[in-house]
This record gives C-alpha cells, sequence and structure tokens, in this order.
C-alpha cells in the first residue's frame, strides 16, 4: 500500500507501528509492487518512518527493490543511543532526486543497510547521519552529493560503524566525530 498514513492497513508506517517489541520484525514490500499514482515501483516517504518511538524494536524493510522517493520532511530514523538493536533497511533504491534544504538527513542514528543503491541525490544537507553502531553491507553510492559547506555526505558521529563490500562512485564527505570507521573491501 503506498498511502504514508500510519492509520490505513498495508502502508510502510502501519507495518512499522505493528512490529513486535520484544522479537524481531521482518516488513517485506511486495515483489511486484506498484505505485498506485502509475508512475512504476516508487513508494513515497512524505513524514519519518521511524523504529524510535516507544520501545525501540528491531525491525528489517525489505522493500524489494522498489526506489524511496522522499517528499518534504520524509526521514528513516533508528534509535539513537541504545547498543541495539538496530533498524535494518535492505534492496532498497533512492535515485534521481534534489532534496534542496532539508531540516533532516534522509537516514539518521542507528541504521544497517543491505544491498542498497544510492544514485544521484543531490542536497543542502548530510544525507547519512549514524550514531552509537550500524553495518553497512553491499551498497552503492553513486553520486550522492552535499552541496552546502561544511555539510558532509555522511556524518559519523560517534559509535562503531562498518562499511563492507561497498561502492562510493563520486561521493565524498565524511565527518568521523568520535567515531571508529572501518571500512573493508570497499572501492573509492
Amino acid at each position: 500500500n503506498n498511502s504514508n498514513d500510519k492509520n490505513v492497513i498495508g502502508s510502510l508506517r502501519w507495518a512499522v507501528a505493528q512490529a513486535s517489541s520484544t522479537e524481531p520484525t521482518l516488513i517485506k514490500v511486495a515483489h511486484d509492487f506498484i505505485d498506485l499514482a502509475g508512475v512504476g515501483r516508487n513508494m513515497y516517504v512524505a513524514n519519518w518512518v521511524s523504529n524510535a518511538s516507544g520501545t525501540p524494536k528491531d525491525i528489517t524493510i525489505d522493500f524489494s527493490n522498489t526506489n524511496i522517493i522522499f517528499a518534504t520532511g520524509g526521514f528513516f530514523q533508528g534509535p539513537g543511543s541504545i547498543s541495539s538493536p538496530t533498524f535494518k533497511l535492505q534492496n532498497m533504491v533512492v535515485e534521481n532526486q534534489n532534496f534542496g534544504t532539508p531540516t533532516n538527513p534522509l537516514f539518521a542514528n542507528m541504521i544497517d543497510f543491505t544491498n542498497c543503491r544510492f544514485e544521484n541525490l543531490v542536497s543542502n544537507f548530510h544525507c547519512f547521519q549514524y550514531a552509537t553502531t550500524s553495518t553497512t553491507t553491499n551498497c552503492i553510492f553513486r553520486n550522492v552529493v552535499s552541496n552546502k559547506s561544511g555539510n558532509m555526505v555522511f556524518q559519523i558521529v560517534n559509535g562503531t560503524h562498518t562499511f563492507n563490500d561497498c561502492i562510493f562512485d563520486n561521493t565524498t564527505g565524511v565527518y568521523g566525530g568520535t567515531a571508529i570507521v572501518d571500512f573493508s573491501r570497499c572501492y573509492i
């Protein structure tokens, strides 16, 4: 369901709200998902999607290679100050978007990424903000840029973060803060 309303059964925000507070939860977007507006495999995120409210939950969302379109104010947020769990996003595509001057990063805090592609993205803010811990595996960051002086594509605030088997192509700007960042088998 392509609704951004958490009260609409089958929407992404509804599924996150239904996640277990005690057991890991897998939310899987149908592999044949079709945007109801008729413009292809696009899912719209207009507000924050979070597993950080209330009791943090171990949530994995498998997007089945659906393209995520961010509207004003849209972003994903994991918990920011505990050792686990994380918000896990996999098989997601975010491409060909200019975000202008958002007030939040697209992805904030503890989020693990697996098999995701981020391509041709422009922002006047950092796109990724990492806190505490995360693992990013087999992801592509191609032509992801921040146009504002002093803002980086990746703002890694603190903690320990690992990038495994990732490609960084024409994507620069990493702020490490007090974090430990490990790039393993990455192409930069």
